[in-house]
């Protein structure tokens, strides 16, 4: 389970990134034993053990060692072990170096049966939450392609690139050297796998990666799984670039017109 770190300067992520697949992960000056180091000179607040950043149980976390200036994550200095998520701001000591977390590789999810319920009376079963959203199954079920004419991403902020074809299996856009859709590293505002789009039941849906500066739908921020239809425009962060999803054969519905926002609540057939 890797996450990357990025030197951040002047608000903006250095294009120098690191990536680690340690259990823990030491900040501080002695450069034989820390894995991040920076030098007394330029950084005196650092201490030589400072902070360590900790994988238990599919997360990361970081803590202070008890260094003279501290550690900061967002701005909030630490007193306890403390969770990160992609976007999180690690500052080392007060007006130190300045790490942000670009990326944090998704832990595999344990498919387990859910704890039967037990329905004491009628009353209780009246009072049980009715689900905000269908969320269809897809434990051991393979993604079926469209059935419809094939698809593919059109480019529209970098005209000159050939348009991608959508296979069976989908693709993975971002700064990653893995993803099928690679973006070039100027493009601070894509994450390094910053989306996937993929079929299922039939179609075709995009999938944010917690981005730092998420994915837009036809302008619209999503939250959720969300269907492409013929036309859509994909955003990969305010400002960033900008494809389009062409499949001639996948129109919107035209009633009732529901908000991107919106699409993942639908009944997929």
């Amino acid at each position: 389970m890797r996450i990357t770190l990025a030197e951040e300067l002047a608000g903006v992520s250095s294009a120098n990134e690191r990536s680690f697949e340690k259990e823990s992960i030491l900040i501080g000056r002695d450069a034989l034993e820390c894995d991040i180091s920076y030098s007394k000179d330029q950084y005196p607040m650092v201490s030589r053990r400072h902070a360590e950043l900790r994988r238990q149980n599919g997360h990361w976390y970081i803590a202070d060692l008890n260094s003279s200036y501290g550690t900061y994550v967002n701005d909030k200095q630490l007193t306890t072990l403390t969770p990160l998520s992609v976007g999180s701001t690690i500052r080392v000591g007060q007006s130190g170096p300045l790490l942000r977390v670009t990326w944090i590789e998704q832990a595999a999810p344990r498919h387990e049966a859910p704890a039967p319920q037990v329905i004491t009376s009628v009353a209780e079963e009246v009072r049980r939450p009715v689900p905000a959203a269908y969320i269809p199954e897809r434990a051991n079920k393979t993604p079926s392609a469209p059935q419809n004419t094939a698809a593919r991403l059109v480019f529209v902020s970098e005209a000159n690139r050939e348009p991608v074809p959508l296979s069976q299996t989908g693709l993975w856009l971002g700064r990653d050297p893995t993803c099928q859709v690679i973006f070039e590293p100027s493009a601070i505002m894509v994450s390094r796998k910053h989306a996937q789009i993929r079929p299922e039941n039939g179609s075709y849906v995009i999938d944010d990666n917690n981005s730092f500066n998420g994915t837009l739908v036809n302008g619209q921020r999503i939250s959720a799984v969300t269907p492409l239809y013929h036309g859509d425009t994909v955003q990969l962060g305010l400002g960033g670039p900008i494809v389009r999803f062409d499949s001639p054969g996948r129109s919107a519905p035209g009633e009732p017109a529901c908000p991107v926002s919106d699409r993942s609540k639908w009944t997929r057939s």
